[in-house]
């Protein structure tokens, strides 16, 4: 009785000392960036990325990350830049940020995804079909920061993307109708 009380305790110091053993969700964190209202779609260097003409009239480009290391509810903020217009964001900015849940969340690896954040293209005034078309084939950089709200840990990845306008919106820029 007496070594297994003994084997206990040691086994509880060397939980408690460190030995080696790590929190995930205490990690340093990583990000990598993408698309997708319903998935995960990664996004690597030229990649496109398309600008949804939205039920509402406006445009938007869908946001998805995969996160580690992190727990399961963060801050989302991300900017979208087209360096030949110059370096204010098309979309986003310190003014849109979204709080979520991360989805297809692992509690034993600290790690999920985030799907479907609409980062609207609005700080390009004014926003229209004639701008739209006009950004069609354009380089941008898509950066995204992902903050843990629990820990306040915070990571920062961004991708050069050449931005794409849906079919019906070509459409209209080839010279049909809307």
């Amino acid at each position: 009785m007496l070594r297994l009380a003994t084997a206990l305790l040691i086994g509880v110091a060397s939980a408690c000392s460190g030995d080696g053993v790590t929190d995930p969700c205490m990690d340093e964190m990583s990000l990598a960036v993408g698309t997708g209202s319903t998935g995960f779609h990664p996004l690597g260097s030229g990649d496109p990325l398309q600008m949804v003409h939205g039920p509402q009239g406006g445009w938007h480009v869908d946001l998805s990350a995969a996160v580690g290391n992190t727990f399961q509810s963060v801050e989302v903020r991300s900017e979208l830049t087209v360096p030949d217009i110059g370096t204010t964001p098309i979309a986003g900015g310190d003014e849109h940020v979204d709080f979520v849940g991360l989805v297809a969340y692992d509690e034993l690896t600290c790690a999920g995804e985030v799907w479907s954040v609409q980062v609207l293209i609005d700080n390009f005034k004014p926003v229209n079909i004639t701008r739209i078309c006009g950004l069609h084939g354009k380089e941008a950089v898509f950066e995204v920061t992902v903050r843990d709200v629990q820990t306040d840990q915070a990571v920062t990845e961004s991708v050069e993307v050449r931005l794409q306008a849906s079919q019906q919106d070509l459409a209209f820029c080839a010279g049909g109708s809307q």
